[in-house]
Order: structure tokens, then sequence, then C-alpha cells
């Protein structure tokens, strides 16, 4: 399908109630959306989302600035529909069109995992509205779009490929994409299990979900990262923490919930994955107690 003939039936235009829900919803987006746009930027997105009105794609084409007004996340995010399916062909028109910038790609990818991830590495203290007026807040619907946007990670990249003159960009563009996977999830996974599991952002964390998980692992094994991160006694200390976090979460006291199966798969992981043996020397040190944690349950501020 082509992006400027993309099925429109969900916007049901025509639905008062649907037209006053939406109306509603988009008083909640715009101020967060109007922090790093301008104005005439968050119009476009505004028609997009109240009624499937596609911004003049040709206006950014060579457009340099950022954020951009529709990336690849706010399309999916904003789309009315929560069907993997209706999702994943508006992702394949986005994806194949050459309307689009070559930054709204990675760019998109970036928010919705920086937005999704990262929920840990700041303190909110579980208030949703004080989070929701500054950043993206997507909820349950998130699995939905990361399985949308990462079913297929060789379709990513031969759709990025020839949108990058040079081969640097490409790379840069294809990190951008994958830039939670790797050794730096860790540090955010220590910081989820601090919190409360009625949390909001606990309740509807990705890394609940194994294909997320694996995602972040998956790179272990040639993660350049890890080394210099522990070049200094503050990175040691952190993965660290994340380990014995990991090690010694109190299972029975979470009780049944998301959290504890993913905890117990990440342990079961980590025995067997390939990665720095450094990293593994860790996690192995982590386990026998040879490592001293002060304060492990305690919030870095």
């Amino acid at each position: 399908m082509d992006l400027e003939q993309l099925d429109t039936s969900d916007w049901l235009t025509k639905d008062k109630a649907w037209v006053a829900e939406r109306k509603a919803k988009w008083e909640q987006l715009e101020p967060m959306l109007l922090i790093q746009r301008k104005k005439t930027e968050v119009n476009a997105i505004k028609q997009y989302f109240l009624r499937g009105k596609q911004p003049n794609w040709k206006k950014y084409q060579d457009w340099d600035k950022s954020p951009r007004p529709l990336n690849l996340f706010l399309f999916l995010w904003l789309h009315p529909s929560d069907d993997v399916a209706v999702l994943s062909q508006a992702y394949r028109a986005y994806m194949e069109s050459k309307l689009i910038h070559p930054k709204d790609i990675p760019s998109g990818f970036g928010e919705f995992m920086t937005t999704e991830l990262s929920y840990f590495s700041r303190d909110f203290d579980d208030d949703l509205e004080a989070y929701a007026a500054l950043h993206p807040y997507v909820g349950e619907k998130n699995i939905t779009l990361f399985r949308v946007m990462y079913q297929d990670h060789d379709y990513i990249k031969a759709q990025l490929k020839p949108r990058f003159r040079f081969e640097r960009h490409y790379l840069e563009a294809v990190a951008g994409v994958f830039r939670y996977d790797g050794y730096i999830s860790f540090m955010l996974l220590g910081f989820w299990l601090l919190k409360s599991n009625t949390s909001p952002f606990c309740r509807y964390s990705l890394f609940q979900y194994p294909e997320v998980l694996e995602l972040c692992l998956a790179s272990l094994p040639y993660d350049k990262s890890f080394i210099p991160d522990i070049q200094n006694p503050i990175g040691v200390a952190t993965y660290q923490k994340a380990l014995y976090r990991i090690y010694h979460f109190d299972l029975e006291q979470e009780g049944d919930t998301p959290r504890a199966n993913a905890v117990r798969y990440l342990r079961k992981r980590l025995d067997e994955l390939e990665c720095r043996p450094e990293f593994k020397q860790m996690w192995q040190q982590v386990k026998a107690g040879e490592v001293e944690v002060n304060d492990p349950w305690v919030r870095e501020r």
C-alpha cells in the first residue's frame, strides 16, 4: 500500500462519540507535543490524530530539523487502531515510502524505545500524570507497537540502507533503531526491579515480555559498550547492583506477576547466554556472594 493511499476507515469521523473522545485525548497530548515542536508541526500531527489526514510529506523531505513532526513512532502510536494486522500494513507503507525523510524511521524507533525503556532511569514517584505531561505514555499498546516495528530486523535494515548515501550514516541509523539492546539495558532492568508492582510504569513495562528481553540480550556477544562503562567505579557499581537485584529479587513477595516471570527468564538466560567474559564473571560473582553491594534496593538519585 502506498502511504498516500493509507486506509483511514479506523478514523470514525462521522461518529460523534468517537470524535469527542479523540478531541478529549488530544487536549491531553497537545501540551506534551508542543514542548519540543512548533505549533505548525503539532497542528499537522493534530490533523492526523483527529482525521487521518497526513502531513505534506514533500514539505518535510528536505527539512533536517529535529524532532521530526510525524516520525514512525508517532505515526503508529497515534493511529486509532490497536490491531497488529492494521498497524503492520501502515508500518510497511511508511517504511517503504519515498515521501518520508530518512531520519523519520530511526528517530521513530529511538523515541519509542527511549520512551518505553527509560521510565526507570528517572524518578516520577509513579506519578503517571506528571510523566505524561512531558513524555509520550503508550501504556498497554506498547507491546503491539514493538511487535509491529521489530518483527523483522533484516527488513528494517533493508529499508534503511538505500536511504543513506554514506555507510556511516546508515550505521548510525541502525544503531538508533537498536539503541537499547546490549549491556545498557541491564542498567534499566535494575531500576525496573525497584518499582512497586502496582506502578503503571511497572505494569506496562516492555521488559516483562521475553521477546523484548531477547532484543536486549541479542548483541551481548559483540556489544563493545560494557568495558568503557566499567572503567570507573560508578559504572561497576551500577552493573553490580542490577545483577544483584536480578539474582536476589524476592519472587515470593512479588507473587505471580509478569515481572516475576521475567526475572526467572533472565536468570536462566544469564546462565546460558554468550557475553563478555567480564560480564559473565560479574554475574557468577554476584551469585556466589563475592560482590559487596551497598544499599542494593535504594533508588540512586
